[in-house]
């Protein structure tokens, strides 16, 4: 008779995939409130918290829910679907540049969120100047400094986050002891 052998996860690993549940299914609900202005800084934040929470490679995934939830839902214009692959980069571009600047939290943030406007910045004027450019109004709307802003926001929002559950968002090592 074969042996039966069984696989059992560590406490770690069943944390670590409790925490990733709930990062995805916040960055789910997310795009559920329709404004960019309110869904934009909720979305970065989470974006934010969860390279804090989980760790760069896990966050990764974490990256690509709101914009495909955004679609699925139609509370994307259709009109922005094209741009879709570039905000989950750009949501990655956050993502590795605020991890890269780690070490002084306000440095991380800043560097992120301009990187990302100006991915998308670019990425929105190219696309829209090729497919149609009626459209490159909302799309310098969209993906213009409003980028920047609720990016900044979300970063703002992390920051206090962390500050009420008094947490220092990097491992012994890693970063500044003073950096939320």
């Amino acid at each position: 008779m074969p042996e039966t052998k069984i696989a059992a996860l560590k406490k770690e690993e069943i944390l670590s995939l409790i925490k990733l549940s709930a990062f995805v299914l916040m960055a789910t609900v997310a795009p559920m409130f329709r404004f960019q202005e309110i869904t934009g800084p909720i979305v970065n934040t989470i974006l934010y918290l969860s390279v804090i929470f989980i760790g760069f490679p896990g966050a990764l995934f974490v990256a690509f829910f709101p914009s495909a939830v955004s679609l699925a839902t139609g509370h994307l214009p259709f009109s922005m679907i094209p741009m879709i692959p570039f905000i989950m980069i750009g949501n990655l571009v956050l993502m590795m540049s605020f991890n890269q600047f780690k070490k002084n939290y306000w440095t991380g943030v800043l560097i992120a969120s301009f990187l990302k406007f100006i991915f998308l910045f670019i990425s929105g004027q190219l696309i829209f100047t090729l497919i149609d450019k009626k459209l490159l109004i909302l799309a310098s709307g969209m993906m213009g400094w409003m980028q920047f802003f609720t990016a900044l926001a979300g970063g703002l929002i992390a920051y206090m986050v962390l500050r009420f559950v008094n947490r220092n968002p990097w491992p012994k090592g890693q970063g500044s002891s003073r950096t939320a």
